[in-house]
């Protein structure tokens, strides 16, 4: 008897899990996998001339289960008024998320107010008045001096000719020179067979100050002119 009713159990069993089993595959033939035609696209990024472009609609493709845009709202187009990087989330049918993101920019036209000029050219004396500085005006992105400095003002030693590049908050170049120079003394000296200039330099003070103390008064006017 024992025998019999665990049989009994068995079957019971089989035919249990064999209807659970044609159940199941019913339901496969029933619901074939979805399948979704959905495409997200809002389009190539967005260049506005200047801001009265605003407002303007971004539009995700109809047609999905539901829309979450990084605005906050829920439909498939939304109306924007500032630049930024939008994007925005649809569910399909099907369940899948399919995400796109636009870049709207305003190509507004860059204008500057920098204004480069390094003053007149510069006129020493004597070298005493080393070193002096160069200044470029301030406010500038970059600077390039033709000494090697990118600072918007340098210190030099000796005469010559120097320039600056600066690049201005709009990638434009300005561009100046200043040229030092030394303005020596000379004193002339007339003869009969010509005239002779002589250049007074500062690394003999006494002797150019005595010298041009003694031609100030002219003290040398109709000396015979016998050595050098």
């Amino acid at each position: 008897m024992t025998i019999l009713k665990n049989l009994l159990m068995t079957f019971t069993a089989l035919l249990i899990l064999f209807a659970c089993t044609d159940k199941d595959d019913d339901n496969d033939s029933n619901n074939p996998p979805c399948e979704s035609n959905y495409e997200l696209d809002l389009g190539n990024d967005l260049v506005l001339e200047d801001a009265s472009s605003f407002p303007v609609t971004l539009v995700a493709n109809d047609g999905a289960a539901s829309y979450q845009w990084s605005t906050g709202e829920t439909t498939n187009e939304i109306s924007v008024s500032t630049a930024g990087i939008f994007w925005v989330n649809a569910m399909d049918e099907c369940g899948d998320i399919h995400s796109d993101t636009i870049h709207i920019t305003i190509n507004s036209p860059c204008v500057s107010t920098y204004a480069l000029d390094l003053g007149n050219d510069i006129v020493f004396e004597d070298s005493a008045s080393f070193p002096v500085t160069l200044v470029a005006n301030d406010g500038a992105a970059s600077y390039l001096w033709s000494t090697g400095e990118t600072t918007n003002e340098i210190s030099v030693s000796t005469t010559g000719m120097y320039w600056v590049n600066a690049t201005d908050e709009c990638g434009d170049i300005h561009s100046d020179t200043i040229e030092i120079i030394i303005n020596y003394s000379t004193i002339l000296i007339q003869t009969d067979f010509g005239d002779i200039r002589i250049w007074l330099y500062d690394q003999t003070p006494l002797h150019k100050a005595n010298f041009l103390g003694l031609t100030n008064d002219q003290y040398y006017d109709e000396v015979i002119f016998h050595r050098v």
